[in-house]
């Protein structure tokens, strides 16, 4: 976007149809080959500054956190989160639907194959709708509830997260991770559109309906 004086202005949403193309571009990133699953703040980040370097939007990011005494878990795919998580955070991204009303939603191409909303992905992990913190990518996130995890997840800067992806290093055991079907792009893709809905990626596969 460009103001009247010829500057370049930051844009605030996209369009879902451009979200839906950043989303396979940030899917396939070296990053996402590095499949360990319990590094996804480091992750999140990254995606999160991607999607700001590529698209001018400035990302936010959400965070699930799991009931006291439990753990949140992937159920019909456990080798996604076999010891389960105590938090689990992914980037957003302001979308604009075709109605135009703008959501944040939620970019985690570690279970998914799209944009998703934050009730799907939360249900996808088997989180409480209480147990959600969001805010902006260096904002410090937590839940003030006695029945949730009391942790406090920060921000952390490059250096920081390359260190947690060289301590955690985890590779693919199989060819392609398997993701979730999106169910916003589901609805999306029910019209003829430009771009054609991936099935895979270098890096991922869609497996099954979620």
């Amino acid at each position: 976007m460009i103001n009247e004086i010829g500057h370049k202005m930051a844009e605030t949403f996209l369009e879902m149809g451009q979200a839906i193309e950043l989303f396979y571009r940030l899917a396939d990133r070296d990053s996402m080959h590095h499949h360990n699953t319990n590094i996804c703040l480091a992750r999140s980040l990254n995606i999160a500054e991607a999607i700001e370097g590529e698209s001018g939007v400035r990302a936010g990011k959400l965070c699930a956190f799991a009931p006291e005494g439990d753990m949140l878990k992937v159920k019909d795919n456990p080798a996604v989160s076999p010891m389960g998580w105590y938090f689990h955070v992914a980037a957003t991204l302001p979308i604009m639907w075709e109605n135009g009303e703008i959501k944040d939603l939620v970019f985690d191409p570690t279970l998914f194959d799209a944009p998703v909303d934050a009730n799907q992905w939360r249900k996808k992990i088997k989180a409480d709708f209480n147990g959600l913190a969001g805010g902006s990518l260096d904002q410090s996130l937590s839940v003030d509830h006695p029945e949730y995890r009391q942790l406090t997840v920060h921000f952390k800067e490059k250096g920081a997260r390359q260190k947690m992806y060289e301590d955690g290093f985890q590779p693919l055991r199989r060819k392609r991770r398997r993701v979730f079907a999106s169910a916003l792009a589901d609805t999306y893709f029910q019209k003829p559109r430009e771009i054609t809905r991936k099935r895979f990626g270098s890096s991922w596969e869609l497996v099954r309906r979620s």
